[in-house]
């Protein structure tokens, strides 16, 4: 039996030698080898950002270079062109600054991996005031409830302005600014509130619409000329109770993390090795009335030094900053 058993054998073996060779010879025309090797094989292209760069041009940039499949608004689209890893989209009209358009495409790479995306844009504007962050509270009540106050430094349209409870890296709310024609020396309130009070002018006012208040003693805001991801921040500003202790004085850790990105951008300057909330603005006597408020007439540091504490019932919102500051007392 052992005799006639070993042929038998050997066929097997060599059948299943062929069948092995044959499968892999078929394997290697459906998947390229270099790419399991590289392990790309299903790596989808990321979105790094978006931005509109003109006013019927958008480009968005990913991590490599990719195709767009398009699922929406094509009837808008003149045409798309592609350098490296940059997709130009031309539109067919002009989408002004206040004006907003929403693409569903698909990426594709040169392996054919995708990613779905769906992408807002805001318009181009050409027109982008400078302004900085003048005035704010962040203990507000019902009836004197968190604002946040720009001056309008050099005149233009608002639209796109973004100012952040956080910074565009790490924010929990946003507000992205209307279509406003604003001058020189304008002050313009963004309130932190649901709806604006029925008794004030909401040309220069404007409602963030959400029932989101800026953290109480310990936070930060800033301000963007647009919503991208490439935005250049125009202003901030960190406040912090300097009685306090955890998180290096910031109260907590998602508060010490926004502080420390608006600091490693450059947008505040502290001298301190390991920055904690005494780089900040002193929060601990402020009020829903007593708000932090920036000196007038003052070349702007990027520091604490450039702000102080009003007297009791010293706010200004929509007009010059009081002159009167509050007294610490031990």
């Amino acid at each position: 039996m052992k005799n006639k058993e070993k042929p038998s054998k050997l066929l097997f073996i060599v059948i299943l030698c062929i069948f092995s060779v044959f499968c892999l010879s078929c394997s290697y025309e459906k998947i390229p080898a270099v790419n399991i090797l590289e392990g790309k094989d299903s790596k989808p292209p990321i979105l790094i950002g978006t931005r509109a760069t003109g006013k019927k041009q958008v480009i968005l940039i990913f991590d490599e270079k990719v195709d767009l499949i398009l699922n929406t608004n094509k009837e808008k689209i003149e045409s798309i062109s592609y350098k490296g890893n940059i997709a130009y989209i031309f539109l067919k009209q002009t989408l002004e600054p206040w004006e907003k358009i929403t693409f569903d495409f698909i990426a594709m790479d040169s392996r054919k991996n995708t990613t779905s995306l769906i992408c807002p844009i805001f318009g181009f504007n050409a027109r982008k005031p400078i302004a900085l962050i003048n005035e704010i509270t962040t203990k507000g009540t019902k009836t004197q409830p968190d604002r946040t106050e720009l001056l309008i430094l050099k005149g233009g349209n608002l639209a796109g302005l973004t100012l952040y409870q956080g910074c565009k890296d790490n924010w929990e709310t946003r507000v992205i600014l209307p279509n406003r024609e604003v001058n020189n020396g304008d002050f313009i309130v963004i309130w932190w509130t649901e709806q604006l009070p029925t008794d004030i002018d909401d040309y220069k006012n404007i409602c963030a619409k959400t029932s989101n208040d800026p953290p109480t003693f310990n936070g930060c805001e800033s301000l963007y000329s647009d919503p991208s991801e490439f935005s250049p921040c125009l202003d901030a500003i960190i406040y912090a109770n300097h009685n306090g202790i955890a998180y290096n004085k910031f109260g907590n850790k998602k508060n010490e993390a926004q502080a420390s990105l608006i600091v490693k951008n450059g947008n505040w300057k502290t001298e301190e090795e390991t920055l904690t909330g005494l780089s900040g603005v002193n929060s601990l006597k402020t009020t829903s009335t007593r708000s932090i408020a920036r000196w007038k007439d003052k070349i702007d540091t990027n520091t604490s030094k450039d702000w102080y504490i009003t007297k009791t019932s010293g706010k200004t919102f929509g007009e010059a900053n009081t002159s009167e500051v509050f007294v610490f007392q031990n």
